[in-house]
């Protein structure tokens, strides 16, 4: 049901954009230099889980770095104002899985919503579960 009324909303925001609702209620005085990756993988099923962080696309092979999650939930602070990508690979009776997903941490100076002017955040979590 939120989703739906996520959905709705976001339909009918034609004058200020979807993406306005993915900025927290948080203000900060100062520009943010970083901002949250978060990813979760199914951990549940195995005994770990190896991904990939790229900077831009997918398709761009712009690789930063490597890990392995031992846990379901994982958290980087990353610069702002770029595109990330994160593929999970699965191995799973002898075949390969990957999960891909990827999308912007941003931040924008808001001079109307406070009293004083701040700076907002947008962070990035992504669902890399495989169903």
């Amino acid at each position: 049901m939120k989703k739906f009324i996520t959905l709705c909303i976001c339909s009918l925001s034609i004058f200020w954009g979807c993406e306005d609702n993915f900025f927290n209620s948080s203000c900060f005085d100062d520009k943010p230099e970083t901002g949250g990756l978060t990813i979760r993988v199914s951990i549940e099923q195995f005994d770990t889980v190896p991904v990939k962080i790229y900077q831009g696309y997918y398709e761009n092979n712009n690789l930063l770095f490597e890990d392995t999650l031992y846990e379901g939930t994982k958290h980087w602070d990353m610069p702002v104002n770029s595109r990330y990508t994160v593929a999970a690979e699965y191995k799973k009776e002898g075949k390969f899985y990957f999960v891909i997903d990827g999308g912007e941490i941003k931040t924008r100076y808001n001079e109307d919503t406070y009293t004083d002017p701040c700076w907002e955040l947008s962070e990035l979590d992504l669902n890399l579960k495989l169903k």
